[in-house]
């Protein structure tokens, strides 16, 4: 597999595998790549899903590491610098 294969998660998995139920690591595959700023629709196309709001909606999950980037975000375009 190619380092950025953009290929859907299940299909991939499921040929390498020979299952075809959804992969029950999905939520944390989305949620590490959105952790590393990976950008949505990469997510969504990754992922295999048909609308991106089931990629936002049902697959990540807000982490720590996410509220502290976007509390940085904040104070670079708010901060009393």
């Amino acid at each position: 597999m190619e380092k950025n294969n953009a290929e859907p998660v299940t299909p991939l998995f499921a040929r390498a595998f020979g299952f075809s139920a959804i992969i029950p690591y999905g939520h944390t595959h989305a949620t590490m790549l959105a952790e590393n700023d990976a950008p949505p629709k990469y997510l969504q196309k990754r992922m295999g899903h048909k609308t991106l709001e089931v990629t936002m909606r049902f697959y990540l999950h807000l982490t720590e590491k996410m509220e502290v980037k976007g509390a940085n975000v904040l104070q670079t375009m708010f901060g009393d610098d």
